[in-house]
């Protein structure tokens, strides 16, 4: 084929795909629209089997729908999605919000000259029953949280979608079908203490799939890291600020306790790790080691740390109106080996410092949310090269507000207590035994002087003409 004439023809595929969407999102009634533009009526969709087994044809249906499903961010799903109402007439191929609960899964593989061409060549087929309802359906999806492949599904599982109806419930017919690109799953149980959290305000927590880590935040064509990241903050910034600094206190108790019991063997890398789990556990806080060494078992965790902020910088979010800005600051905890960990705020103290050069006490209570590969400031040269800035990594934590430890309302740490107390005994004790000297010093020149007025009334009188032996 002449390349010009290839490059003509992928243009005007990619003019009009541009228009199907343009066109699609300037409607204002339902996903139908889109479908129909696609050449995807409800009598196309009729003809999708009962199942358990499907037909190439089916199949290919799927695939078509999946794909129009993709193309579309989130927040347009959302604007054409009509609330799912059992009562109310059900159309195929409308776009509906239906939350609920997962119960099972099973995995559906496609037939093979579909799935070569396919990034995700397999469906789930889930049980799922309608919230406040007896309503079951068979929902298929092309993504299910990672943890439930690793047999962690549980029964009850709570989610929410947006999926396309392609059979409705009848006599004839007990479990309606749909099919969704994804879930937003709410866990409450079996997950990370700061996923529980999240998930109680609101977060999706299938939403830590995406985030990759020891890579910088990667383009919203290769994954929702960044939905994720500002949805994080979002979410964090409601959460109660003594609600969260004591559920990760109690994370740090926790997370030590897990490490004393594990038996198994363990490389030297996890015996150093748990070595510094319980080691920072003794004053109170979470060590940064876990963080910095195994970050994909660690997505989601709440912490608890102290250290130097050297690094405050307010960001400016245009593009999400949800959060608007938000605050990085570079903090050091002891533990760290002289490396960062950046946090990401929602808000600082008042009267907090700005800038590269500070010196800060602070206390963070947060999430942590991936290991980030960063350049650092520092120019570095090996090997014949010269001005090469180092890659480091390090890990990405995100709060509500720190605590500045300098700060007259700010709550001292444990071993600051606790120093403080000892300091003021010590003082207490110092003073007492400081009074105690100063009465016998008192005592011994009074006697003193009472015995030089003695003297000069009485010169004559010797030891032994006293009155004491007199008596």
């Amino acid at each position: 084929m002449n390349p010009r004439y290839s490059t003509y023809l992928a243009a005007v595929c990619l003019l009009a795909l541009t228009s199907l969407v343009q066109a699609a999102e300037e409607k204002d009634s339902d996903f139908r629209d889109v479908l129909e533009l696609a050449g995807l009526s409800a009598e196309t969709l009729a003809t999708f089997s009962d199942g358990p087994d499907y037909s190439k044809e089916d199949w290919q249906l799927l695939v078509k729908l999946i794909y129009r499903l993709d193309l579309y961010p989130a927040k347009q799903l959302t604007l054409w999605a009509k609330s799912w109402n059992s009562q109310a007439e059900l159309e195929l191929g409308n776009l509906y919000e239906v939350s609920g609960k997962v119960d099972s899964l099973e995995v559906l593989s496609m037939p093979d000259d579909l799935s070569k061409l396919q990034s995700r060549p397999k469906l789930y087929r889930c049980q799922f029953r309608v919230e406040d309802s007896n309503t079951k359906l068979i929902v298929l999806t092309s993504r299910v949280p990672k943890r439930w492949l690793n047999r962690n599904l549980s029964a009850g599982e709570p989610v929410r979608f947006h999926g396309v109806l392609l059979k409705a419930q009848a006599e004839w017919q007990p479990l309606g079908v749909m099919l969704t690109d994804r879930f937003s799953w709410y866990p409450t149980k079996n997950v990370p203490l700061g996923q529980a959290l999240l998930a109680k305000y609101g977060f999706d927590v299938a939403l830590f799939d995406e985030v990759i880590h020891r890579k910088p935040f990667v383009k919203s064509t290769v994954s929702r890291e960044g939905d994720a990241f500002y949805a994080c903050l979002a979410t964090i910034s409601q959460v109660d600020g003594q609600e969260l600094a004591a559920l990760a206190r109690e994370n740090v108790t926790m997370v030590a306790e897990k490490w004393r019991k594990v038996r198994e063997p363990l490389t030297k890398q996890q015996i150093a790790i748990g070595a510094s789990v319980l080691e920072r556990s003794r004053v109170g806080v979470s060590s940064v080691a876990p963080l910095f060494l195994q970050p994909e078992q660690e997505v989601g965790e709440l912490v608890h740390l102290e250290g130097t902020a050297r690094r405050a910088v307010q960001i400016v979010v245009s593009d999400r109106p949800e959060l608007e800005t938000y605050y990085e600051l570079e903090v050091f905890p002891p533990d760290s080996q002289d490396l960062p960990v950046v946090c990401c705020a929602t808000s600082l103290p008042s009267g907090f410092p700005m800038g590269d050069k500070i010196r800060e006490p602070v206390q963070i209570s947060g999430i942590f949310f991936k290991s980030w590969q960063y350049r650092s400031r520092k120019l570095i040269s090996t090997n014949g090269e010269t001005n090469r800035q180092q890659r480091l990594y390090t890990p990405i934590v995100v709060t509500r507000r720190p605590v500045w430890l300098t700060d007259a309302n700010a709550q001292p740490s444990l071993w600051g207590l606790r120093g403080g107390v000892a300091f003021l005994v010590v003082l207490v004790i110092l003073w007492i035994y400081m009074a105690k000297l100063g009465r016998q010093d008192r005592i011994v020149r009074n006697a003193s002087r009472q015995s030089q007025v003695l003297d000069q009334q009485h010169p004559s009188l010797s030891e032994n003409d006293s009155p004491k032996n007199e008596i």
